[in-house]
Protein backbone atom coordinates (compact mmCIF):
# COMPACT_ATOMS: atom_id res chain seq x y z
CA UNK A 1 0.00 0.00 0.00
CA UNK A 2 2.33 2.55 0.94
CA UNK A 3 4.50 2.31 -2.94
CA UNK A 4 1.08 2.83 -4.35
CA UNK A 5 0.51 5.76 -2.50
CA UNK A 6 4.35 7.04 -2.93
CA UNK A 7 4.48 6.12 -6.79
CA UNK A 8 0.31 6.53 -7.77
CA UNK A 9 -0.07 9.76 -7.19
CA UNK A 10 3.59 11.08 -9.25
CA UNK A 11 2.28 8.99 -12.09
CA UNK A 12 -0.95 10.62 -12.75
CA UNK A 13 0.36 14.08 -11.68
CA UNK A 14 2.66 13.23 -14.62
CA UNK A 15 0.09 11.93 -17.34
CA UNK A 16 -2.50 14.76 -16.06
CA UNK A 17 0.03 17.28 -16.37
CA UNK A 18 1.44 16.54 -19.63
CA UNK A 19 -2.06 16.24 -21.47
CA UNK A 20 -2.54 19.61 -20.16
CA UNK A 21 0.04 21.27 -21.35
CA UNK A 22 -0.62 19.47 -24.79
CA UNK A 23 -3.89 20.45 -25.10
CA UNK A 24 -4.43 23.91 -24.05
CA UNK A 25 -0.80 25.18 -24.09
CA UNK A 26 0.17 27.96 -21.41
CA UNK A 27 -2.94 27.86 -19.63
CA UNK A 28 -2.27 23.61 -19.18
CA UNK A 29 1.18 24.44 -18.42
CA UNK A 30 -0.30 27.07 -15.32
CA UNK A 31 -2.79 24.25 -14.53
CA UNK A 32 -0.58 21.16 -14.81
CA UNK A 33 2.17 23.03 -12.39
CA UNK A 34 -0.40 23.16 -10.18
CA UNK A 35 -1.72 19.87 -10.42
CA UNK A 36 2.18 18.56 -10.06
CA UNK A 37 2.35 20.37 -6.47
CA UNK A 38 -1.14 19.56 -5.31
CA UNK A 39 -0.82 15.92 -5.96
CA UNK A 40 3.25 16.00 -4.97
CA UNK A 41 1.15 17.45 -1.51
CA UNK A 42 -1.24 14.69 -1.53
CA UNK A 43 1.45 12.25 -1.98
CA UNK A 44 2.83 13.42 1.10
CA UNK A 45 -0.54 13.52 3.12
CA UNK A 46 -1.06 9.43 1.94
CA UNK A 47 2.34 8.38 2.83
CA UNK A 48 2.20 10.13 6.48
CA UNK A 49 -1.87 9.06 7.26
CA UNK A 50 0.00 5.66 5.97
CA UNK A 51 2.68 5.53 8.97
CA UNK A 52 2.43 8.45 11.22
CA UNK A 53 5.13 7.48 12.26
CA UNK A 54 7.25 8.35 9.36
CA UNK A 55 10.46 10.43 10.24
CA UNK A 56 10.64 12.31 6.78
CA UNK A 57 6.68 13.50 7.16
CA UNK A 58 7.46 16.73 7.67
CA UNK A 59 10.58 17.66 6.08
CA UNK A 60 8.70 15.95 3.00
CA UNK A 61 6.09 18.41 3.18
CA UNK A 62 8.22 21.51 3.31
CA UNK A 63 10.21 20.51 -0.02
CA UNK A 64 7.14 19.70 -1.58
CA UNK A 65 5.38 22.63 -0.79
CA UNK A 66 8.72 25.17 -1.45
CA UNK A 67 9.83 22.83 -4.70
CA UNK A 68 6.91 21.14 -5.57
CA UNK A 69 6.27 24.10 -8.65
CA UNK A 70 9.79 24.09 -9.70
CA UNK A 71 9.36 20.47 -9.86
CA UNK A 72 6.00 21.16 -12.15
CA UNK A 73 7.14 23.73 -14.09
CA UNK A 74 10.70 21.57 -14.99
CA UNK A 75 8.03 18.83 -15.62
CA UNK A 76 5.89 20.92 -17.70
CA UNK A 77 8.51 22.75 -19.60
CA UNK A 78 9.92 20.31 -22.20
CA UNK A 79 5.67 19.49 -23.31
CA UNK A 80 5.03 23.21 -24.28
CA UNK A 81 8.05 23.80 -25.82
CA UNK A 82 7.43 20.77 -28.02
CA UNK A 83 3.46 22.01 -28.79
CA UNK A 84 4.95 25.66 -29.66
CA UNK A 85 8.03 23.54 -31.51
CA UNK A 86 4.71 21.29 -33.82
CA UNK A 87 3.13 24.30 -34.22
CA UNK A 88 5.76 26.49 -35.54
CA UNK A 89 6.58 23.68 -37.92
CA UNK A 90 3.50 23.08 -39.34
CA UNK A 91 2.30 26.51 -39.49
CA UNK A 92 5.10 26.89 -42.11
CA UNK A 93 4.21 23.60 -43.84
CA UNK A 94 1.25 24.57 -43.90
Amino acid sequence: MTSLADIGPLVVAAIISAALVLRFGVIGFVVGVVSVWALGILRTQLLYRIDPQRDAAMLDAAWVAVLGWLVGALWCAPFLGGRWLFRLKRRRHG
